[in-house]
Formats: structure tokens, sequence, C-alpha cells
């Protein structure tokens, strides 16, 4: 082998070997891209929503305790606040710091078995939630919840588009009585990184309303 062909072999190794390592790179950035934590909250973050009924805003009015006390999550009682840890919803109150009494209010998902996200969240992932409710009629029911992350994919919303999760719900819940009291239902949430939120919301029950982020401010 002449001198200018181990050359030509020598350049044609580098190069494959460049274009490996660019490669593996893109691919680890891309996971990396893929792969989103749990969120960090700030006092004064917001987002405004927008359903068929109009706008309205969840705020961070408090931090405590490793969790924090949020505003606007119930709709029929905005100035409510509702205290968030790890993603549970472990207690309500009225304005006047009273407790709701969410066995005869909305339907709230109160309680530690309430878990609806399990970070970090990456494509395919699964989990499941095993938890009790109760209906404004103060009827107990068991709720079984099938989640899978879908996809990370662009989103169109009013407040723009976000890279998001597209995560998919299977509901079933039972209330008391005999087999054909079994419901079910589904719905997909977008929970984007750059949001720290949901930021898109469809349910395939008419009477569940849908929504989207029509504006936002984290810190």
């Amino acid at each position: 082998m002449t001198l200018h062909n181990i050359l030509k072999k020598g350049s044609e190794m580098a190069s494959r070997f460049l274009l490996s390592a660019l490669m593996l790179l893109g691919s680890t950035s891309l996971a990396h891209a893929q792969s989103a934590s749990a969120p960090i909250y700030s006092v004064g973050d917001t987002w405004t929503r927008q359903d068929r009924d109009g706008k309205f805003t969840l705020s961070v009015v408090k931090l405590e305790n490793g969790g924090m006390w949020m505003s606007g999550r119930l709709r029929k009682c905005r100035d409510c606040l509702v205290f968030i840890s790890e993603g549970r919803i472990l207690k309500v109150t009225h304005p006047d710091g009273s407790d709701v009494d969410v066995t005869r209010s909305e339907f709230v998902p109160q309680g530690p078995d309430w878990k609806f996200y399990y970070f970090p969240l990456e494509v395919n992932k699964p989990w499941t939630l095993d938890a009790r409710g109760y209906s404004p009629v103060s009827i107990s029911a068991q709720f079984h919840i099938d989640f899978r992350v879908v996809a990370y994919e662009d989103v169109k919303t009013l407040a723009g588009v976000f890279k998001a999760y597209r995560i998919q719900r299977s509901w079933l819940y039972k209330w008391p009585g005999s087999v054909e009291s079994l419901v079910r239902w589904n719905d997909t949430v977008w929970w984007a990184p750059e949001v720290r939120s949901e930021v898109k919301f469809e349910a395939s029950r008419p009477e569940i309303k849908n929504w989207e982020l029509s504006s936002f401010s984290v810190k």
C-alpha cells in the first residue's frame, strides 16, 4: 500500500469516527431533551387557562414543608387554596383557612394515593393510580387510572407552541352497586417542561371541559 493510500485510508477512518461521535452526541442530547425532572416552583408563578366558559388563573401563593399552596385549582371556588406536595393534593381550605369537605364539594382528587405524575417523564413510561374519591352528592367511588407518556411533541396553544409530553390517561371508576355502574373514559394532557405545568387538556366525555394555556409567568 502506497503512502497516499495509507493517508487516504486514515482520513476516511477519522471521518467515520467523527460522524459516529456526532451521531452519538445528537442522540444523547435528544434523549436528555426527552427526559423531564420534577419542576421547581416559586411564589408568584401563574398559569392562565381558557375553557369554553372563559379564562381562569392558577397561582402559587406560598411554599411550605416541601410543597406549595395554590389558588385557582377548584372550579367552584377559585379563591380556595390547595396544598400540593410531590404532585398530590393533600389539603384544601376556604379563603378564611377553614377546611373544605371534599366529600361534599365538587370532585377533588385529594389524598396520598392521588399522584398524577411520576418524574422523570419519558416517552413510553407507564404508571397507574388507584384511589377513592367522592361525587358532589357524597357518594364514594373507587378510581383506577392507567397513564402512559406516548409522545414528546410540539403542541399549539393560545399561549404559543411548546415542546410537551403527551400523556394518555384511561379512567375507570365504580359507584356502589352492580357492574353496570362501571364508568370509563379517556383523556389526554400535554405537560411542557418550559411551562412547568400542563398546557392543554382534552377529554372524551363532553361534560368534561377541555382547556388550553393562554398565558403564563414562571420564575
